[in-house]
């Protein structure tokens, strides 16, 4: 009998054990899914900075300025909300970090308005309203279900 309570208590402990784990590792992956998310949004309005730094040294126009920038920006809003999906967090970011990288190396070999890196980030900023406005929208339709 003694050896029956042992092992139960064995288990016991190992159950704990995994739920104490578990509740850690959830703790650790929200923290550096934030850690993430505010490097991405770093990125991101370090390539719009960059960007309007290289067309006010280049000249070019800023017709529809707060239009672009708002769009560029768009990513760094899905970062902020859907913040506790660490799949879209680390994608992003990701992808944001590329497009810097990317804009940083190339910075005055042939800089025109709408380059790679430009248009990549204005697709994903594209992407990210989308995504904002379903969120907003399933929001919505779930309050109004309650």
């Amino acid at each position: 009998m003694n050896q029956i309570g042992s092992r139960s208590t064995l288990i016991g402990n190992v159950c704990a054990l995994v739920v104490a784990t578990g509740k850690a590792v959830k703790k650790a992956l929200e923290t550096s899914t934030l850690v993430v998310a505010v490097f991405g949004i770093a990125c991101n309005l370090s390539f719009v900075v960059f960007v309007t730094y290289q067309e006010h040294y280049a000249g070019i126009g800023t017709r529809g300025y707060w239009g672009t920038v708002a769009i560029l920006l768009a990513p760094s809003l899905v970062l902020f909300v859907f913040r506790h999906l660490w799949p879209v967090v680390f994608i992003y970011a990701s992808i944001i970090f590329w497009i810097l990288i990317y804009r940083v190396q190339y910075r005055y070999e042939d800089f025109f308005k709408w380059d790679t890196p430009a248009v990549i980030l204005v697709f994903l900023g594209m992407i990210s309203v989308v995504a904002v406005l379903l969120r907003a929208a399933v929001s919505f339709f779930a309050l109004m279900q309650k």
